[in-house]
């Protein structure tokens, strides 16, 4: 009987080992999956901030291109306005006869 109490001993001690070590393993991997996974989430975010930021910059980029491109155009049009103005009264007038010759 005393030599049974000592193997139940024994395999409950074994048994308690072994329970504690895979518990300890189960958290370790636990938490080496939980930060790897924090790490990639972290990364996967500063990427598509980073993206983000650069498409943004790009966006803007092309609207100030954009706007200074019109803008040129509108300056020019409004510059050569008043010699498109000056031909076209020339022309309406050179039929009647009011002007001179023709340029050549």
């Amino acid at each position: 009987m005393h030599r049974l109490g000592e193997m139940a001993l024994r395999s409950a001690t074994l048994l308690a080992r072994t329970v504690f070590r895979s518990a300890t393993l189960l958290a370790q991997t636990v938490f080496r999956s939980a930060t790897l996974l924090a790490q990639t989430v972290l990364r996967s975010a500063t990427l598509l901030a980073q993206t983000v930021l650069r498409s943004a910059s790009l966006l803007a980029r092309t609207v100030l291109r954009s706007a200074s491109l019109l803008a040129r155009t509108m300056i020019r049009f409004v510059s050569l306005l008043p010699q498109v103005m000056i031909r076209s009264a020339e022309t309406e007038i050179r039929p009647l006869g009011l002007a001179g010759p023709p340029p050549e």
